[in-house]
């Protein structure tokens, strides 16, 4: 067979480097000559107030510096296919600032990206996602998140299925969104597992006083829950809707109500510089068993993931018994389940599980596990 080559553009601030084909696409140009930029809208945690993650989103600048909504440029971009190129800058942008993020010393978000269905189903895009990666070696692929909205799933859920499982042998997460816009594609939510749901403004806008709405998000957020995925509200403009979700059981949220999507300079400043000034760490002990593990599962769904606490679990199981924790737990929190080692260094935002028959301590923010006494 004839294997054929074609160019994957990397984007650096303000450049855009060909590697295969020297000719710069229309999008190239633009983004060379600085007539894109990417903003960040903040994802927040309803219950602390807490930034949990981001939403990077494109937008265009004129030659006065004026900032141009994508409304007025994304449909024909996507009617000429340019917005392949473009959802891949806006990546790489995306894949930069986390590794500026991380170099500064300050603890970074998960932010998703838009991927349109043209650039989902480009059977080049899995190897441009992979070379972008590749020039940013120090971000861990889960920090970032493709969001595909719900017209998508208008391709049979076998074929989206078979597309998004490309992406996933790269470690890449997946968002639903606009999820109960127009209407819910029911086979796509059932038949395909998302990282992340996000429940469309629709859904929203009427929840603080009708009741049928309240139930269908207390139905999908429950599902979430059940299945591992994280359920994230948009569109919330006011604080009788972020009460509605929080009774009903929605703890994540977007929306003007808590920050217009904003440039990257202004979005570290506010979001990310106070993460670097904890000065200690807290640590919490929890004895577990199985006979506790249904509350040990509610708990943690109800941990915010960017709490800056760390979490001991103690198993209280026979050393013959192979514990299934880990996988248990994985589900019910986005924090890093941990199988606890001697001299392990205590990190914020993650669950550390002690085998049975140890016996722990902490030194010096660090575990220290010994055998227990008979």
């Amino acid at each position: 067979s004839i294997m054929r080559c074609e160019y994957v553009s990397l984007f650096a601030k303000g450049k855009a480097e060909n590697l295969l084909n020297p000719e710069e696409s229309l999008v190239q140009k633009e983004t060379a000559a600085g007539h894109f930029t990417v903003f960040f809208q903040p994802k927040i945690d309803m219950r602390t107030g807490d930034c949990v993650g981001a939403e990077a989103l494109v937008r265009g600048i004129d030659e006065k510096g004026g900032i141009i909504s994508p409304a007025r440029f994304i449909e024909s971009m996507e009617k000429s296919g340019a917005i392949r190129d473009l959802d891949l800058f806006v990546m790489n942008q995306t894949f930069a600032f986390i590794e500026e993020w991380m170099k500064k010393g300050l603890e970074p978000v998960r932010v998703s990206v838009n991927f349109s269905r043209i650039t989902l189903f480009s059977p080049t895009a899995p190897a441009a996602v992979l070379a972008i990666q590749s020039n940013h070696p120090e971000v861990p692929m889960d920090l970032v998140e493709v969001e595909i909205t719900e017209t998508a799933g208008d391709i049979t859920k076998d074929t989206l299925s078979q597309v998004i499982d490309k992406y996933r042998v790269l470690g890449m997460r997946f968002s639903l969104d606009d999820f109960g816009s127009h209407y819910a594609n029911m086979s796509v939510f059932t038949n395909i597992k998302f990282d992340t749901i996000k429940l469309d403004r629709s859904l929203i806008n009427e929840l603080s006083y009708n009741m049928v709405g309240r139930m269908l998000v207390e139905d999908i957020v429950n599902i979430c829950g059940h299945c591992g995925m994280t359920c994230i509200a948009e569109g919330v403009e006011s604080k009788a809707q972020e009460d509605a979700l929080l009774e009903a059981g929605c703890f994540y949220a977007q929306g003007y109500y808590y920050d217009r999507p904003l440039p990257e300079q202004e979005f570290e400043r506010k979001y990310l510089k106070k993460k670097q000034e904890r000065e200690f760490e807290t640590c919490i002990g929890i004895g577990a068993s199985a006979g506790g593990l249904e509350a040990l599962q509610q708990f943690f769904l109800c941990v915010p993931n960017n709490c800056g606490l760390s979490f001991v679990v103690v198993q209280h199981l026979s050393p013959d018994y192979k514990s299934l924790m880990a996988d248990i737990l994985g589900k019910h929190t986005e924090m890093m389940v941990l199988q606890a080692e001697n001299e392990m260094k205590i990190e914020p935002n993650t669950v550390y599980l002690i085998p049975p028959k140890k016996h722990m301590t902490l030194k010096d923010g660090h575990l220290i596990l010994t055998e227990y006494a008979q």
